[in-house]
């Protein structure tokens, strides 16, 4: 059984969202993946200027990158931005996202963490 976050949020003009996935109890690894599992994350974007970087615990997963334009919710596998990072139980997935133009951009996103 996979753990699924689907959502989106609106970074406003000009600032950051320091943890997007903070609010989802699926963010952190479930005790029942007894070896782990494995994180991936689809990004889009409703305009470009939305930079974003990920990590799991404290290990970086995804560096400083410009999500994609595409404004619509992310299709497998074509948006793919991590592929199948390792975590262990009761780690957090963290997700950054920071907004560089003069106007309000939707991310949206959509984690998928699979026992391995």
């Amino acid at each position: 059984m996979a753990l699924v976050i689907n959502d989106s949020v609106s970074i406003a003009a000009n600032s950051s969202n320091q943890d997007v996935l903070k609010d989802y109890r699926n963010s952190v690894i479930d005790r029942s993946f007894r070896r782990g599992g494995a994180v991936s994350l689809y990004l889009t974007a409703s305009a470009t200027g939305l930079y974003c970087e990920s990590f799991v615990d404290q290990r970086p997963s995804l560096e400083r990158s410009l999500v994609n334009a595409n404004n619509r919710v992310p299709i497998i596998p074509d948006d793919l931005m991590i592929d199948r990072i390792a975590a262990v139980p009761l780690e957090r997935v963290r997700l950054k996202a920071e907004n560089t133009t003069g106007a309000a951009i939707t991310l949206y996103f959509r984690m998928v963490a699979e026992p391995v």
